[in-house]
Order: C-alpha cells, then sequence, then structure tokens
C-alpha cells in the first residue's frame, strides 16, 4: 500500500511539472509560503531495555504515519525560515516496557538554505524543534516495604502524562515549481530525538522501579506535500 501511495504521489507531481500551464519567471521569489504534507516517522525506541532479565531490544522500531502544516518566509532567494507541525493520529497503549505510548505529535523550527532555479529548488535543512508522546510514564511517590525477615523493598506508584523531547529535523528538501504561486515539495530526514529519563515499573520486587536515562536515537522521516506562494 505504501508503494502504491508513493507512486501515486510520484504521478501527481510528475503531471504538475509537466502540466500545460505555462510557468512564470521567478524574477522575485515569493516571501510566503503556506503548505500541507503527509508524513512518516520512523521510531527508533530506547536500546535494550533490562529489568531483571533483558526483555526488550532496540529491534522493536515502528512507522507512524501522519500529516500536518507548514509555514515558511523567505528572507532571500537563497534562505527560508519554517515552522512546521505534524500529528500522528494512531494511538499505542502496548509500549509501557519503554515508557512511551498514546499518540504523537512533532513541531520544527529552524532554516532551509540552498539553490533556487526556474522550477527546480534544492536545499538543505536544520530544524530543532519537539516529538510528544501523549502517555510517558512517570514516578508519581514511593515507598518502602518491611517483610518479617527484615528486607525492605521500594515500590513506585505510576502515572502517565503528555511528555516533549526536544528533537532536530536534518535532512535535504526538493521543490518543484509548477507556476509562480504553486509548489510541490518532498523531504528526506533524520529526526534526531533527545530522549529525557524515564522511569517505570519494573517486574520483580528487587527491582520494582526501572528508570531508563537519557538517550539520543535517530530516525527516519519521510514528508512530501504542496504549498501555496505568495
Amino acid at each position: 500500500m505504501r508503494q502504491q501511495f508513493f507512486s501515486g504521489l510520484s504521478a501527481i507531481g510528475l503531471f504538475l511539472f509537466l502540466g500545460n500551464q505555462p510557468i512564470c519567471a521567478q524574477s522575485k521569489t515569493p516571501k510566503f509560503e503556506v503548505g500541507v504534507q503527509i508524513s512518516s516517522l520512523s521510531i527508533n525506541p530506547h536500546s535494550i531495555i533490562c529489568f531483571d532479565v533483558c526483555l526488550v531490544g532496540s529491534d522493536r522500531k515502528y512507522t507512524e504515519p501522519g500529516g500536518g502544516v507548514r509555514l515558511t518566509y523567505n528572507l532571500t532567494k537563497n534562505i527560508g525560515l519554517e515552522a512546521e507541525g505534524n500529528l500522528f493520529p494512531r494511538e499505542h497503549n502496548d509500549f509501557s516496557l519503554f515508557g512511551l505510548s498514546g499518540r504523537m505529535s512533532q513541531g520544527q523550527f529552524g532554516a532551509k538554505v540552498g539553490k533556487r532555479f526556474k522550477r527546480l529548488g534544492v536545499f538543505g535543512k536544520i530544524r530543532p524543534g519537539f516529538v510528544s508522546f501523549s502517555k510517558v510514564s512517570y514516578l508519581i511517590s514511593t515507598r518502602t516495604i518491611t517483610f518479617d525477615f527484615g528486607r525492605q523493598v521500594t515500590i513506585g506508584q505510576f502515572g502517565e502524562r503528555r511528555e516533549r523531547f526536544f528533537s532536530t529535523d536534518v535532512g535535504g528538501v526538493v521543490e518543484f515549481y509548477p507556476s509562480r504561486h504553486l509548489m510541490t515539495r518532498v523531504d528526506l530526514s533524520d529526526t534526531i530525538i533527545r530522549y529525557g529519563l524515564i522511569f517505570v515499573p519494573g517486574y520483580s520486587a528487587s527491582n520494582a522501579i526501572q528508570r531508563i536515562s537519557p538517550e539520543t536515537r535517530h530516525n527516519f522521516q519521510f514528508t512530501a506535500g504542496i504549498g501555496l506562494r505568495f
């Protein structure tokens, strides 16, 4: 299905590029761009998580489909400032071992720098921002239990809340200009997510509170969309 979707998107882009509508010479680059896009973010979760034994590894990758909007202000012909937001509507409730679940959202804010031609633009981009999960495990409180034989264990009370993690979107952009006021765009990105400290329940009395240390992970992201320029 994904292959058919990308094939259809390529056909639309080719149609716009080769259409009969006359191409206006871009003597002056439009200052503003407003666009919508679809996006696919391949999440690369935390590395191996261990309790008394190692239960989960970093091979539990998953891909989230979504979409959003983008705003661009072109400072010059070759430099633009951008803000982009994406929502990934599918909700997950089965990633408790990672401490991350629910729905994802994303916001990136930064710059693209490159070269524009009559019908084509090629850019590099770097855009800091955040990736948000609607259900992130956190430790509310702890209490210590003492057994009759003198052994003590500490257990925790856990909850879930929305949490944002710092991200940086680095990659390349290709734009096509069927006319002065219409554009199509494809982004290939490495979305780098810096996860903070996360606490999840352990699975034994000796390890009832599991600490997942902060970690940086790289995630491939594909985005394609259309926009208006004015």
